[in-house]
């Protein structure tokens, strides 16, 4: 244990990190793991958590833009931030650019506005073919991700996809996404209604700790509801607990009374509760029960 330990920490090559950094953008082109260290080694928060591995902060998907700050020492991974945490990224895993324009691929007009609304999917996962005959090559996307719409055919919305091209850089290639998928040509009305359906799409699904084997927990279920309406919350379920307006903050020893008077003065549909490294949707009081829509292993 040591050792593996102290193999980490020297892979981090603290020592190259220098007062300033050049930064170096580029674009997921597949699915990723994002780590608090630079190796895919579990760390389980206990013998009996298979499922709970402490280095694992979170799945980023195609076509997330990110930027470079730092190599890990093997030159396997880099520390990356994206728009919604840092940690570290295999480099296989990314399209890089020399151009920070080249990561948003949407057509714009003379004043740099983009000439079509964003795909968004809005089921709980999509899946995206490279391939117009929909043979292979495929990525599932999940919730809340959007694309840049290039245009249609009879059977397929045609949307921008990140690639690496043979040295390593970024392209973006036509790829398909069937007509009967689940998705929104622009984001959905910010609604209670639009909140509520977007989280029951997600009911009965598998817990997956920090997005791994492709699975949500309960912050990212959160996170893909609202990202369908182009609101972005943060990643971790104690700052999406303090998102937007507080309307009450409770110990979670409160008596039953304070705990009711919270409960009734929260929007069904949009309030979110937070508890200790959990977050939920509220969904409302019918006939005297509360109750509440979330991700839970």
């Amino acid at each position: 244990k040591e050792n593996f330990y102290k193999d980490v920490v020297d892979n981090m090559n603290t020592a190259g990190v220098m007062e300033s950094n050049a930064l170096r953008f580029g674009v997921i082109a597949k699915k990723a793991d994002i780590r608090s260290f630079p190796t895919d080694e579990p760390v389980l928060k206990s013998p009996s958590a298979k499922d709970f591995d402490a280095f694992q902060y979170s799945a980023i998907y195609p076509p997330q833009p990110v930027a470079l700050l730092h190599k890990s020492k093997d030159g396997n991974w880099g520390f990356f931030h994206t728009p919604f945490v840092r940690g570290w990224i295999k480099l296989d895993k990314i399209a890089f650019t020399n151009k920070r324009d080249d990561l948003n691929p949407h057509e714009k007009d003379e004043k740099g506005a983009a000439v079509n609304r964003p795909l968004v999917i809005t089921g709980s996962r999509v899946m995206v073919f490279k391939d117009k005959k929909n043979n292979g090559n495929t990525e599932i996307i999940p919730m809340g991700t959007t694309f840049a719409l290039k245009g249609e055919d009879k059977n397929h919305w045609i949307v921008k996809f990140p690639e690496k091209d043979n040295e390593g850089r970024l392209q973006w290639i036509d790829a398909y996404i069937k007509k009967k998928a689940d998705i929104h040509i622009g984001y959905l009305a910010y609604t209670k209604q639009n909140v509520i359906n977007q989280a029951f799409k997600m009911l009965g699904e598998g817990y997956g700790w920090g997005g791994r084997n492709g699975l949500r927990d309960c912050s990212s279920f959160i996170k893909d509801i609202f990202a369908t309406m182009g609101i972005i919350l943060p990643r971790h379920s104690s700052h999406q607990a303090a998102s937007g307006q507080v309307l009450l903050s409770l110990d979670e020893a409160a008596p039953p009374e304070d705990i009711k008077m919270a409960l009734d003065s929260a929007v069904p549909g949009i309030t979110l509760l937070g508890l200790s490294g959990h977050i939920m949707l509220y969904l409302g009081n019918i006939n005297g029960s509360y109750y509440s829509l979330h991700q839970f292993f």
